[in-house]
């Protein structure tokens, strides 16, 4: 049986994996959307079409951006700290936001939608 530093080592080691997932995942899709944009560049594409890619590549990279603030946090203050509770709430928040920007463009770029491949999860 785990005592109580095996377990907050463990819960310590899930919390930075699912971040370490989220940075990938949310970078994953900022560069998807940056791909998008330079290639309607080349092309004659209505405006708000690429501006809807542009900010679905920012809410990304903002997500992402916060998940390694979380991580980064997790390994310095624990998970059970106040300041990564607080970390990980914006960081939930921004993806939830991210995954929120996806609108019906999406089924033009052939990709399903980034919740079908990452689910979102409260850590704090």
């Amino acid at each position: 049986m785990r005592d109580f530093f095996e377990f907050r080592e463990s819960m310590l080691n899930e919390d930075i994996a699912y971040h370490k997932k989220a940075i990938a995942h949310h970078d994953d899709y900022a560069k998807s959307h940056a791909a998008e944009i330079k290639k309607m560049r080349k092309k004659d594409h209505h405006p708000d079409h690429r501006d809807d890619h542009a900010a679905a590549e920012e809410y990304h990279s903002d997500a992402a951006i916060h998940h390694q603030k979380a991580h980064d946090t997790a390994k310095k203050h624990g998970t059970n700290s106040s300041q990564y509770k607080n970390a990980a709430k914006n960081a939930h928040t921004m993806s939830q936001g991210a995954h929120k920007s996806h609108t019906e463009f999406e089924a033009t770029t052939g990709r399903d939608h980034p919740s079908k491949n990452f689910t979102i999860k409260k850590t704090h």
